[in-house]
């Protein structure tokens, strides 16, 4: 089946995105990498036949060199496509009532996302507490046995259906009829292949791959606690700088990574699935990246008002001459309560953001912006950030248990309890900021940024 360029362009889109998914859940690499990708100019987005990904070639290029959020929507649709083929849905497959069905078989792949992945699926507001009630009854009921539930009753029915919309990522239309591209490959390969029994074999060992490979506890590479090794030291110390963590954080480093070269699983689930084809990824040099969302909170209690602004403006410079801007830049301003929020997500962007004045220098409490975190990430609108850097002086509430993201909280020069602050949990790395930091950002001639920030 001969591909146009622009269909090997999507093709490499694709490949990415199974890249990126292997390096966050690892222990499912041979199910993100076993579906053979066709170009279909008749499908809108992306389905499968649980053997081949069927794509659209504009939509897989529009949405991969778009936005942040663009490309991370078109990433949850491929594991959403994934997690069908897991579930083993196409063989589930019941035409007493399409509609019904779909509906029931998208809720049960995102229940089985988030116990992949640990990531709740985003619900609208308005549909969480039917999300809750569905999600209640699934408990104790196989697919079947959910399915059979709903139809008993009109409006249990017409409630799935309606919540179906919702979860929607993929059309179901290969599950039932055969694509006319799936039969052509299939007389090319001379042969039909057996992906019902490969996903069946896959499902049966899923555990064993997710406890041999390490999911559920960390399932980022890279990501355990302490892999940002820097000491953070009061200012004047020798071993950090505000400059460093930022680029710290921002850092892509170009790795050997010899886990990819074997993994003895991997290579035995290849042999059983392919039959003398071990899974193995090539040797390579990988880029790893480090930066996804990142927050940056400011502390508008009072305390801090002298360099508040500096301090956003300076963070801001570094970021841009870190060179690297993956993800969305969260603002956020708090003292007892979030003021305000504000959101990058190009690098061209700081250009259109002025902040006009601060608002709040009331108390202080840090858990709102914990749960500004935590809300956005089960909406979806966030990814795991890849810290929180959080000015202020430190005395406030904290969360009772540690996030799972760096929280780093940076001290105004001022700042006299540096050396006392008992009472800031453990998992907080602290760093003061030294007056000859600020000063050299503010006589570096970035007028057009000082003016941006109002400072």
């Amino acid at each position: 089946m001969k591909k146009s360029d622009r269909d090997l362009m999507a093709e490499k889109a694709i490949r990415f995105i199974q890249k990126d998914l292997a390096q966050e859940y690892r222990y499912l690499t041979p199910a993100f990498y076993y579906l053979t990708l066709i170009p279909d100019p008749g499908e809108k987005y992306m389905s499968t036949d649980s053997k081949y990904l069927f794509y659209n070639t504009e939509y897989i290029l529009g949405d991969f060199m778009g936005k942040q959020k663009e490309y991370r929507a078109l990433k949850h649709r491929y594991l959403h496509i994934i997690t069908h083929c897991l579930a083993g849905h196409m063989k589930k497959k019941d035409e007493t009532d399409r509609t019904l069905f779909d509906s029931c078989a998208d809720l049960y792949a995102a229940l089985l996302m988030k116990k992949l992945t640990g990531n709740p699926p985003a619900i609208p507001r308005d549909y969480r507490e039917l999300f809750s009630s569905l999600k209640k009854e699934t408990e104790s009921r196989s697919f079947f046995q959910f399915l059979w539930w709903c139809r008993k009753d009109r409006q249990r029915s017409l409630n799935m259906i309606q919540f179906g919309r919702i979860l929607k990522s993929d059309s179901h239309d290969n599950w039932f009829e055969k694509n006319p591209l799936a039969e052509q490959m299939e007389r090319e390969e001379n042969g039909i292949g057996t992906a019902g029994k490969d996903w069946e074999y896959m499902r049966e060992h899923l555990s064993q791959m997710a406890g041999f490979t390490g999911a559920g506890s960390d399932r980022m590479w890279g990501n355990k606690k302490g892999d940002m090794q820097m000491q953070v030291t009061a200012s004047g110390g020798e071993n950090l700088s505000y400059e460093r963590i930022i680029r710290e954080i921002c850092r892509i480093s170009e790795v050997h990574d010899s886990d990819l070269e074997f993994d003895p699983l991997w290579y035995s689930a290849g042999i059983e699935i392919y039959g003398n084809r071990p899974f193995i990824e090539p040797s390579e040099c990988t880029e790893q990246q480090a930066v996804r969302d990142l927050v940056i909170a400011i502390d508008t209690s009072g305390s801090c008002e002298d360099y508040a602004s500096s301090f956003l403006g300076l963070t801001m410079h570094l970021l841009k001459e870190a060179g690297i801007w993956k993800g969305m830049v969260w603002v956020v301003q708090c003292d007892t309560e979030i003021r305000d929020v504000k959101v990058l997500d190009q690098p061209e962007e700081t250009e259109q953001l002025e902040i006009q004045e601060m608002y709040g220098w009331g108390g202080t409490d840090f858990t709102p912006v914990f749960r500004l975190i935590r809300d956005k990430r089960e909406t979806g609108e966030m990814d795991k950030p890849s810290a929180l850097i959080y000015f202020s002086d430190g005395c406030g509430d904290f969360p009772d248990s540690e996030p799972d993201y760096k929280t780093i909280f940076v001290f105004p020069p001022e700042e006299n309890t540096f050396g006392s602050n008992d009472w800031i949990p453990e998992w907080v790395l602290k760093y003061k900021l030294a007056e000859d930091e600020l000063k050299k950002w503010n006589e570096s001639g970035c007028e057009k940024e000082k003016k941006l920030w109002n400072i």
